[in-house]
């Protein structure tokens, strides 16, 4: 795990990500809340303010996060971690699913989800990719069977 604060200016987790104010975090280590995801609210010259839900706001140093195994991870408008293969609505109902995740950035595939254009109208489908800032302009949204308050549900036939 590297350090935290570059040379270069730019704040980075515990495994090297740049972190940028709104980017939500986990802590990876023991130490750490793996309970919830927080969210970088602010950031100084020599430490880091998070938000955490179950917590409140901490400031953390260089140290601090390399202890709590700090990462970058990307989250929904609600603040939950996506996963692979999760089913994803967009603010107008849209639907895709998870097939590529990073730190940086997730990709939904809207190839089987029905009449979408990656490129933002009706059409055939394909992939794209979005940041922190894009999920939240776009309202993205895991909407999973079984995962908290989704439309989506099983069903079975008789």
């Amino acid at each position: 795990m590297g350090g935290s604060f570059s040379c270069s200016g730019g704040v980075r987790d515990a495994y090297g990500s740049y972190l940028e104010e709104g980017d939500y975090v986990e802590c990876t280590t023991t130490g750490g809340a793996k309970q919830s995801l927080g969210r970088v609210k602010y950031i100084h010259e020599d430490r880091v303010t998070f938000q955490w839900p179950l917590f409140g706001t901490y400031t953390y140093t260089d140290s601090d996060i390399r202890y709590y195994g700090v990462s970058k991870v990307m989250g929904d408008r609600d603040g939950y971690k996506f996963k692979m293969d999760q089913i994803v609505e967009l603010l107008d109902g849209t639907e895709a699913w998870v097939s590529l995740y990073s730190p940086q950035s997730v990709t939904l595939n809207f190839g089987q989800m029905g009449g979408y254009d990656a490129g933002g109208g009706s059409g055939g489908g394909g992939t794209r990719s979005y940041s922190q800032r894009d999920v939240e302009a776009y309202g993205l949204r895991i909407a999973s069977a079984g995962f908290r308050g989704s439309r989506r549900q099983c069903t079975t036939c008789a």
